[in-house]
């Protein structure tokens, strides 16, 4: 019950929101951890996802997501993945 709550809470921050920045650390390639458990509580069917025959926008269509990815490393010159 508790974690359906948090839900509820997180997809209405989303839905009261004009616009969305997302702040998304990068490990081993991939996003972490946090953040896909974030991405889990939101992504519902109804709340913020609708059925395919409603078009691709679905409850949160129209607004607009900047996403900051940032990930660690050594890129400046004589790196290896420079």
């Amino acid at each position: 019950m508790a974690t359906l709550l948090l839900s509820d809470v997180f997809t209405a921050e989303l839905h009261q929101a004009d616009d969305y920045v997302i702040g998304v650390p990068m490990h081993n390639w991939g996003p972490s951890a946090s953040f896909k458990l974030w991405v889990d509580h939101i992504v519902r069917q109804g709340e913020t996802v609708l059925p395919t025959d409603t078009g691709p926008r679905g409850r949160l269509g129209g607004k607009r997501a900047t996403f900051v990815i940032a990930a660690g490393g050594h890129y400046g010159a004589g790196a290896a993945m420079a």
